[in-house]
């Protein structure tokens, strides 16, 4: 019913073959294959059940992507040595990519916690599963990777940093393949991402927020604006495809008010763009959301610009997300985000005439902010415009 109801509405899902960290309706203690045998069992099952899904109903092609495992290592989803996963994962990926050679097939979902090892110039086991793969000339469509983090530009990083990884350049320069090219053609897909309710303290570790930032980053308009620069981070990098993790939302309130001692966390919820409650209720980042689609949906041809922009305001420098796009009617498009805490005046141009704002015979602005749902535009005046701390800006110029 769930997979009928995605193809109802015209989704195409990344289809994923591997177990669960947790699973409420069949709890199950599944860990991976324990053995050869069941390695075995479970790739010719798992042929099983893509044919059965790619084929739903007699129509063929219902998806595109196939990620083998998530989120690895983690002994939640695989209790053995990290080799034997490595093995496993290679000859997972010859069978099914010889049974469905249409699809794109990757993964494993490395965790984040190699993810910032990539960045950081350690490559460890994402290094060890591309150099067996080489080594067995086995090239994934693509290779999945997890970050969390409300640092926009850590997304910026770990592209890059994988990039050189795949290539065998820069910071890894001395990897096996180096000079090879043999992964060139292997896709980033980053199949999950998202804030996260902690930060790097002064000395390296991570620190829980509170609540009432807990509930900033997740469910008000600083979530969303710092949600909505990564978003936009991502697409200024080599990143193909990203998927956000939602997570679970089933006991939130939007009419709950945050308080540090006795609130619940399960009322505050997590990363969902809507509210447990029975309406669904929007989040600022559903609000947000709904800009970026039409980014991709009205403004696809995208425009050259910087991710970032660093701006001074005052005496205080801050740091602007953009990205630019045109529509084939003519129309011109800025989506900005502001993660900062304040307000920040930011002007633009377009092209070789340095066509400025107020050249346009329409400007429309489309806002998400504490309280706008970015449906209705707002009136502009001048030149400069001027977006408020933790907001989010589409700004729509009409030749």
């Amino acid at each position: 019913q769930i997979f009928q109801s995605w193809m109802n509405e015209g989704f195409e899902p990344m289809f994923r073959l591997g177990g669960s960290a947790v699973s409420d309706v069949d709890v199950h203690d599944f860990k991976g294959p324990q053995d050869k045998e069941q390695e075995k069992n479970w790739i010719e099952a798992a042929s099983e059940v893509v044919k059965r899904y790619l084929n739903w109903k007699g129509k063929p092609g219902r998806f595109t992507y196939l990620n083998i495992w998530t989120e690895f290592p983690n002994d939640k989803y695989w209790d053995r040595s990290e080799a034997a996963f490595i093995s496993f994962w290679r000859k997972a990926f010859e069978s099914l990519k010889d049974d469905f050679d249409e699809l794109m097939i990757g993964g494993p979902g490395f965790s984040e916690e190699v993810t910032r090892q990539v960045m950081a110039g350690s490559g460890g086991v994402a290094e060890d599963w591309l150099g067996e793969l080489y080594k067995r000339g086995v090239k994934p469509d693509w290779i999945g990777w997890h970050l969390y983090s409300n640092d926009p530009q850590e997304f910026l990083r770990a592209a890059s940093a994988y990039a050189e990884l795949l290539a065998g350049a820069g910071q890894y320069k001395d990897v096996s393949w180096t000079g090879s090219g043999f992964f060139e053609d292997s896709l980033q897909i980053v199949d999950a991402w998202g804030n996260t309710p902690m930060f790097v303290s002064l000395g390296g570790g991570w620190e829980f927020m509170s609540i009432v930032d807990v509930d900033r980053i997740y469910n008000r308009k600083e979530g969303a604006s710092t949600m909505t620069a990564s978003w936009i981070a991502m697409q200024h990098s080599p990143v193909e495809r990203a998927f956000y993790d939602r997570f679970g939302d089933r006991n939130s309130d939007p009419t709950v008010a945050p308080d540090s001692v006795n609130t619940l966390l399960s009322m505050i919820g997590s990363k969902g763009l809507f509210y447990g409650d029975t309406a669904g209720t929007y989040k600022r980042s559903a609000h947000a959301a709904r800009l970026w689609a039409r980014m991709v949906n009205e403004f696809s041809a995208e425009l050259a610009s910087e991710p970032s922009v660093n701006v001074v305001d005052g005496q205080v420098g801050q740091r602007l997300w953009m990205l630019a796009g045109a529509a084939p009617d003519g129309r011109k498009a800025v989506l900005v985000s502001n993660p900062n805490e304040v307000a920040v005046r930011w002007m633009v141009r377009f092209g070789e005439s340095q066509a400025m704002a107020n050249h346009f015979s329409g400007v429309e602005i489309f806002q998400v902010d504490g309280n706008k749902d970015g449906k209705k535009s707002l009136l502009y005046a001048g030149e400069a415009f001027k977006i408020p701390a933790g907001t989010v800006q589409l700004v729509v110029f009409t030749p």
